[in-house]
């Protein structure tokens, strides 16, 4: 019994972590995500400062391994669009 247990637990991490890494990925096949947030009439300037805040100038490595933190504490951001907590739009 406890071996079938632990081998859903494994499964059920295994397939958390393909969602997450297809969401992740799903973000980027758009294009730039600070350009899909701003305005296309942004300043240059602005939009590197944004790309800064955002961490969308660090290493890929680094932006994933930020995002599945937050979705493992349950912190999956703000929505670009309605700029409300994303799990409230996905849950509803």
């Amino acid at each position: 019994m406890s071996r079938l247990l632990l081998r859903r637990i494994v499964q059920s991490a295994v397939m958390i972590a393909g969602v997450l890494t297809m969401v992740f990925v799903a973000t980027f096949v758009i294009g730039d995500p600070a350009r899909a947030m701003l305005p296309r009439d942004t300043p240059y300037d602005q939009y590197l400062a944004f790309r800064h805040e955002m961490g969308f100038d660090q290493p890929i490595l680094v932006q994933y391994l930020r995002f599945a933190e937050g979705a493992v504490r349950g912190d999956f951001g703000d929505s670009w669009w309605q700029h409300t907590p994303a799990l409230g739009i996905a849950a509803s």
